[in-house]
């Protein structure tokens, strides 16, 4: 997120979107392994160098993610269509088990908002508690960014989350890349396909995952694809 964005406020300053990060997320599956977090004044993570990679759950945005964003907007629409693109392979092709939040994989423009379906007064409480809880964010503790959160009670900001399954057919090139890229991770050794550990260009063993997990979600909007 924060390689894609830029974004690193709050809980996001722990990360640099360093080329590093990535290489160390891919090789041992958390990048915090026990060190000092600086948003969270100490140590996070433990050790996991011994775990196989299908241990581990890989993604680039979840619903936590997209919905802390104040907008709902989805990563394709906060960053440049080739970063977009190029993160999409790398998380597609390394280690783990990728996981695709709910229309990522064809560029749904449809925002994912928090919602909830409480009573009046737990309602009151969940959406004082939105706010409460956003503000740790800089950009959205603004005034003007508080007016403009969605009422998670609101049962249009749910209908706004809905997603269009037409742009499946719609968003064909964002589609074909999930597509191809889950094709060679499926058939090519190196990502997988073997079933079982394989050299790499350095001649070291190593030990893709090999299967991945859609995320598929409700039935909303139209915005032109990346």
């Amino acid at each position: 997120m924060v390689a894609l964005t830029g974004r690193r406020e709050a809980y996001y300053s722990g990360y640099h979107g360093r080329p590093r990060e990535f290489v160390a997320a891919a090789r041992h599956g958390f990048l915090y392994q026990g060190q000092r977090n600086q948003w969270e004044g100490k140590a996070r993570g433990t050790p996991t160098l011994d775990l196989p990679a299908e241990c581990f759950v890989v993604f680039v945005q979840n619903h936590d993610q997209i919905a802390n964003s104040g907008t709902g907007e989805r990563c394709h629409l906060l960053t440049s269509p080739g970063r977009f693109r190029a993160m999409t392979a790398y998380f597609l092709l390394m280690p783990g088990i990728p996981m695709l939040f709910q229309g990522q994989e064809f560029a749904a423009s449809s925002p994912f908002l928090f919602f909830a379906d409480h009573r009046s007064e737990l309602s009151r409480d969940v959406r004082e508690g939105r706010h409460s809880f956003l503000a740790q964010f800089p950009s959205l503790a603004t005034s003007e960014m508080r007016a403009k959160l969605p009422d998670p009670g609101d049962v249009d900001t749910f209908r706004r989350s809905v997603l269009d399954l037409g742009e499946r057919h719609r968003h064909t090139s964002t589609d074909s890349l999930h597509r191809d890229l889950l094709t060679l991770r499926r058939t090519d050794p190196l990502y997988g396909g073997s079933g079982g550990p394989v050299q790499d260009a350095d001649g070291e063993w190593v030990v893709p995952g090999q299967c991945a997990i859609v995320l598929a979600a409700a039935p909303s909007a139209a915005r032109a694809e990346p």
